[in-house]
Formats: structure tokens, C-alpha cells, sequence
């Protein structure tokens, strides 16, 4: 637990994640670091990056827990500095009910997907959202209905434009996910 969260030992825990996924031990160390306070966990600098790294490399349980602890505080997480990374890495990573059972849970809340599209780290939550085959439309749809109140916003403005930009796709958006 102490490793992931460290500058060194969240990189050696990343790699080994990423080069031996099914070894066994390796698993064991992955269910090990889940087993320990997963919300520090995602929140952290350093261990955020060690969550993602689960994200892309773990079994379908691992990633499924980090589901299960992201549903727990979703708009907190979608406006948490690391957090957010995690959890639009979620959207695409986890298996279809349970990214459709997260994009469900942010957008239930009424103005939820603007009140996110105008913030700085929502914003990379939206645009996983927009990925995300089962929400897309509702959220395009939400977004429209509130244009006016994102028109106003820096993040909103922006993410408009992108939008209604004729020649970029959805497609070439997804590398404004990522970074920290």
C-alpha cells in the first residue's frame, strides 16, 4: 500500500502491472494494493497512476472493485485532480454494464454533465462520457440543452467548439483525456 503511493514504487508497480499481468504474483500484489484503502489510493499523486495502470492491465474483478469504489463519490471523484484520470479511464476500461451503470450515475443528478463540462478536471470526465457508446447521446443531449450556460465558461466554450467543430471527430478528442 505504502509503494503505490510512493514516486519510485508507484513506477516499479506500474511496470510490473504492465509486463506481467497474469503472473501470478503479480495478481496477488494487484489484490493486495486493492485490499487497502482504494480511495486514498485513486486520489493520490503517485497512486493514482498505479490504479490506471490496474485499469489497463488487471483482471476484470480488479477493475471492477475500482468501478465499485468510483460509484461511492462519482462527482467528487469527476472533479478530483487525479481522480477524474481514473475515472474516465473507467468509462472505457470496465465492462459495458458497469461504465454504463457509472455514466448513468453522473449524469442522474439534475445539470450534472454541464455543471462537470465546466470544470477543469469534469471536463476529462465528459469527454470519456462522449466516448462511451450507451451515453453519448445523452450527453450531446445535455450539453446542447445547456450551450447558453457553457457558452459563458472557458471549459464549456472550449468543449462546444470541439463539438460543433465540422472536421473533428469524437475520435481525435480522446487524446485530451490523459495528462496530469
Amino acid at each position: 500500500s505504502r509503494l503505490s503511493m510512493h514516486a519510485f514504487g508507484s513506477s516499479l508497480l506500474c511496470r510490473l502491472f504492465e509486463h506481467l499481468p497474469a503472473d501470478t504474483v503479480v495478481v496477488a500484489l494487484i489484490d493486495e494494493v486493492l485490499s487497502h484503502d482504494v480511495t486514498q489510493l485513486i486520489c493520490h499523486k503517485f497512486g493514482h497512476m498505479v490504479a490506471l495502470s490496474i485499469l489497463r492491465n488487471g483482471l476484470p474483478r480488479h477493475r471492477s472493485k475500482l468501478a465499485e469504489v468510483l460509484s461511492g463519490e462519482l462527482q467528487r471523484f469527476a472533479r478530483h485532480r487525479f481522480a477524474s484520470l481514473v475515472l474516465a479511464l473507467a468509462l472505457s476500461q470496465c465492462i459495458a454494464k458497469e461504465a454504463h451503470g457509472l455514466a448513468i450515475a453522473l449524469m442522474g443528478q439534475a445539470g450534472a454533465v454541464s455543471s462537470l463540462a465546466c470544470h477543469s478536471f469534469g471536463l476529462r470526465v465528459v469527454r470519456a462520457l462522449l466516448e462511451l457508446p450507451s451515453a453519448a447521446e445523452q450527453v450531446r443531449f445535455y450539453l446542447l440543452k445547456s450551450s447558453r450556460r457553457l457558452q459563458k465558461d472557458k471549459f464549456g466554450a472550449h468543449l462546444l467548439d470541439e463539438l460543433s467543430a465540422p472536421n473533428k471527430t469524437m475520435v481525435n478528442l480522446v487524446g485530451h483525456i490523459g495528462g496530469a
